[in-house]
């Protein structure tokens, strides 16, 4: 745990590890005493990203979920979303997934392309952000059930 703590403190502070070392540098596209600019990703040969074939934040928000769905009922099998015991433990979850994503969003540790996403927000978060929760917990629960059946024999 200590050796990881530097490495997270240094992500969270736009440090960069150099050597081992931590050392202080600016992000890309920072000004001074003002936040950080968004910049799009450099394309090859040192242009600009355009958005001719990036795929949105939502597509794939949208595709994980039904993705897990597809998983749940067709392939696993464990038909998890036809339960009630699935749906409060998610509405459970979905309290601390906003929790995290207002503070990681509010005080601008994560930031968000506007052109990927639909727009609306939910807690400083985009509501793509809770699609993708949905998928992720429907993802993990069908393995645990999964591989709990399997193990008894089930």
């Amino acid at each position: 745990m200590a050796v990881y703590l530097p490495v997270i403190t240094a992500l969270l502070a736009h440090q960069t590890i150099a050597r081992g070392s931590l050392t202080v540098a600016r992000a890309r596209g920072a000004r001074r005493g003002g936040r950080d600019r968004a910049r799009r990703p450099r394309a090859r040969g040192g242009r600009r990203a355009r958005g001719r074939g990036a795929v949105s934040y939502t597509a794939l928000a949208v595709a994980g979920v039904v993705l897990a769905v597809t998983a749940d009922v067709r392939v696993f099998r464990v038909r998890l979303v036809r339960r009630k015991a699935f749906w409060t433990a998610y509405a459970i979850i979905v309290g601390c997934q906003l929790a995290a994503n207002g503070v990681l969003t509010g005080f601008g540790v994560v930031r968000y392309d506007p052109g990927t996403i639909l727009g609306p927000r939910l807690v400083f978060a985009p509501v793509e952000d809770l699609l993708f929760g949905f998928a992720l917990v429907l993802w993990t629960l069908d393995w645990w059930v999964w591989w709990g059946r399997r193990a008894f024999g089930r």
